[in-house]
């Protein structure tokens, strides 16, 4: 509005000098030419009569008056017969309205442009003696005048556009204070509660009263749009499953909290899901509309894409769900039951043949007592399979409130397994810190006794295995062997419950729950466990309780 003023009052300043510029040239050249008439009507006294009225007369009287005056004899039919600028060649004058209007009234006047000459003249003319005396002389044209003036013209816009600055500067200052004034009381303030908008002008009033209303009406609003969306956003962000809103324009309208962190989303870059959504298909599906189900592995994870078209709205929206837990609990539970149903099979097979052997057909006594201890065998397989899973099951309820001394645990492990690796030529070396830790005895003594029986049981004859205990960070639990290792594809899956390196499930080695169940006591007490292995060169188990709690 202020620039709006400023220019607006330099063009009306500038339209109005040029408008006065012109009405004074116009005026000026109206004096001039009455003057001139006045002054070209004095030299008609000069003329004599009784001379010969020709061109060097004309020429004489014109060089003691003026130069720039030209003076002209013209007889009644309008036959030139002298001029001061030469009569020769020129057509009669009879038809000049000048001419004209002397025959008929004695003296005539008129202003008419030379085309020869590319100037516009005065012409008097007076009739006497039968003869016709014109004097003429150039007139300059209202541009031309205007010309003459313009550099003061110019000089005056410019003094104009400075003065304009500085008064309209000042005016627009005073007009545009309160006004501004008025426009800050419209200004939504949530912390106040109570509008009163300052009117400058009584016209202002009306806006002012309207305006309250209306502000009073938005911060209701306000609030009720902040209540609804702030309990949208605390639900939408604590869901775990991750939740996309495409719009009609292929634009993110709406994302939550888990699917912005799982598709690394920026706020501040472009919403177009071609830069955000990286898988092809799920893409073409948003965008052709299609509602579908699409599973993937995306970054180590198995993920769900849940798409769904919402025609009323023309918008699609997207659910992830990470699948993983799910899959591994599908896998799981599927091996656990092949893994037992096999487990038991066998023995079951061998108690149930020997038994229907037994029943129809009558054996020598060392045959029947041989077949009773090949069920009695059987049966307590069977049995210790039951307990170690009753005993895996059981292990989150374990209490983990004792004091327990690591070097002795893992001198009760050395003298239990002591027997099994002399007689295999199995050397075992601890090397061991002597700590105390707010533990669970039982649980340490598993993990520990777990990990040493499968070094001797995996070793290679005369083999060594290393049992270590130290602080690093917390407590750390290091069971070394120089065994047969352990390849990589089995390095990631003999945590898992019934899984054995060896794929032959009839042999009395173990039913693939003891690294099982040192995993799970391990999560327990919140510690970590890693393998590191190679074929031939043996294997390295590490235990890791960083938030151990050290008993002095």
């Amino acid at each position: 509005m202020r620039k709006k003023i400023l220019l607006y009052s330099i063009l009306t300043t500038i339209l109005g000098i040029i408008i006065f510029s012109i009405a004074v040239a116009y005026i000026l050249q109206q004096s001039i030419q009455t003057q001139t008439f006045k002054y070209l009507k004095g030299f008609t006294y000069v003329v004599d009569y009784s001379r010969e009225l020709n061109d060097d007369y004309a020429a004489e009287i014109a060089a003691g008056i003026d130069n720039d005056i030209r003076i002209s004899f013209i007889n009644s039919e309008g036959v030139v017969l002298g001029d001061s600028w030469g009569s020769k060649n020129l057509e009669n004058h009879f038809d000049r309205e000048e001419v004209q209007q002397a025959l008929k009234e004695g003296q005539g006047t008129a202003k008419r442009f030379s085309e020869s000459i590319s100037k516009t003249f005065l012409y008097y003319a007076i009739y006497k003696n039968n003869m016709i005396i014109r004097f003429s002389i150039p007139l300059n044209s209202i541009m031309e005048i205007y010309t003459e003036i313009l550099p003061i013209v110019i000089v005056l816009i410019i003094f104009d556009i400075i003065l304009c600055l500085v008064i309209s500067q000042f005016i627009t200052k005073r007009l545009m204070r309160p006004i501004k004034q008025f426009s800050e009381s419209f200004k939504i303030d949530t912390s106040r509660k109570n509008i009163s908008i300052y009117s400058p002008y009584p016209e202002f009033e009306p806006i002012a009263h309207r305006g309250e209303e209306m502000i009073s009406k938005i911060y209701d609003y306000i609030d009720e749009i902040k209540d609804i969306s702030n309990k949208e956003k605390l639900i939408l962000d604590n869901i775990s499953e991750g939740l996309l809103i495409v719009n009609d324009q292929k634009k993110i309208s709406l994302i939550n909290k888990s699917a912005a962190n799982f598709l690394e989303y920026d706020k501040n870059r472009d919403k177009t899901i071609h830069y955000i959504i990286e898988d092809k298909d799920v893409l073409n599906s948003i965008i052709n509309h299609h509602s579908c189900i699409i599973e993937r592995k995306a970054k180590g994870r198995d993920i769900r894409y849940r798409i769904n078209y919402i025609k009323e709205h023309n918008a699609s929206v997207l659910i992830i769900v990470d699948i993983t837990a799910e899959k591994n609990a599908d896998r799981v539970k599927t091996d656990f039951f092949n893994n037992v149903t096999h487990e038991m099979n066998t023995p079951l097979t061998s108690i149930s043949g020997f038994a229907e052997l037994m029943s129809k057909t009558e054996f020598p006594q060392q045959d029947v007592k041989k077949y009773s201890q090949i069920i009695h065998n059987e049966s307590e397989r069977l049995i210790g399979l039951v307990k170690r899973i009753l005993h895996y099951s059981q292990l989150s309820t374990l209490k983990y409130d004792e004091k327990v001394k690591i070097l002795s645990v893992i001198q009760r492990v050395n003298d239990l397994m002591l027997p099994i690796a002399e007689k295999k030529g199995v050397k075992i070396i601890i090397d061991a810190q002597d700590l105390t830790v707010l533990s669970n005895h039982e649980a340490i003594y598993e993990i520990i006794s777990n990990l040493v029986s499968n070094a001797v049981k995996y070793n290679k004859e005369n083999g060594t295995v290393f049992i270590r205990a130290y602080k690093q960070d917390g407590l750390v639990l290091e069971v070394k062997d120089s065994g047969i290792g352990i390849t990589l594809e089995h390095q990631n899956r003999i945590f898992e419950r019934f899984y054995t390196v060896n794929s032959s499930h009839n042999t009395n080695e173990g039913v693939g729950l003891g690294l099982a169940i040192v995993k799970k006591l391990v999560l327990s007490l919140g510690g970590e466990i890693s393998v590191k292995s190679e074929i031939n060169k043996g294997s390295i188990f590490k235990v890791y309780f960083l938030k151990a709690q050290f008993i002095d």
